[in-house]
């Protein structure tokens, strides 16, 4: 039984400490100012529309010296999600929208799978319409850890839940900014073992090919 608790031990300190000492300035991990090249933001919406206006400039104005653009699937909003991306339209040159006028297919994969195969670009990047990058630099340091090298084929990110104010929620909301974070430790150690099992959609980057 001893034996066997301290072999449990040491492997979850072997993976868990990968994280725990991992420095990304170090492993010129994720740093702007690598060559950047083209880039496809792709953000699936369904009856988005306050979401999208407080939260896509901020991904519209990133600071990305490369070719880019941003492509919101409107997958079949009744609300006013089409007001306000042909709003948004018309300040930012870059924004691209692709309209799904019936919804036939359940959950985002469809949709999904149309704004990848309108991507003008190479490399993906995939956050949601209720998301707000931390920085104008997110996009920047998701392209520099999706091109660290030529074999790197999917960046992963990390995407906290923001703390909600009032007494109201703060309960269910601590506890799923807990989780939230908790499923990150996981996967990050995992991948930094070199066993990736998963990623998020809110914060994630793969190449097309």
């Amino acid at each position: 039984m001893i034996l066997a608790t301290t072999v449990q031990l040491v492997y979850w300190w072997g993976v868990f400490a990968r994280l725990a000492f991992y420095d990304p300035a170090r492993e010129k991990v994720g740093l702007p100012g690598s060559p950047q090249e083209g880039a496809s933001v792709l953000i699936c919406a369904r009856n988005e529309a306050a979401n999208l206006r407080d939260n896509l400039p901020h991904i519209l104005e990133q600071a990305y010296s490369g070719p880019w653009e941003v492509i919101v699937i409107d997958d079949a909003s009744t609300d006013g999600t089409a007001a306000v991306l042909e709003q948004l339209q018309q300040q930012y040159s870059r924004l691209r929208v692709l309209r799904i006028a019936e919804k036939t297919f359940p959950g985002k994969k469809h949709a999904l799978a149309q704004g990848i195969a309108a991507a003008r670009y190479e490399h993906l990047f995939f956050t949601d319409a209720d998301c707000r990058p931390a920085s104008g630099q997110w996009l920047s340091c998701m392209a520099a850890a999706l091109l660290k090298t030529p074999e790197t084929e999917i960046a992963l990110g990390y995407a906290p839940m923001r703390r909600e104010a009032g007494w109201g929620g703060r309960l269910l909301n601590g506890w799923a900014r807990f989780e939230t974070a908790q499923t990150a430790i996981q996967y990050f150690s995992f991948a930094l073992s070199g066993w990736p099992y998963m990623g998020v959609g809110r914060n994630l980057a793969w190449k097309k090919s």
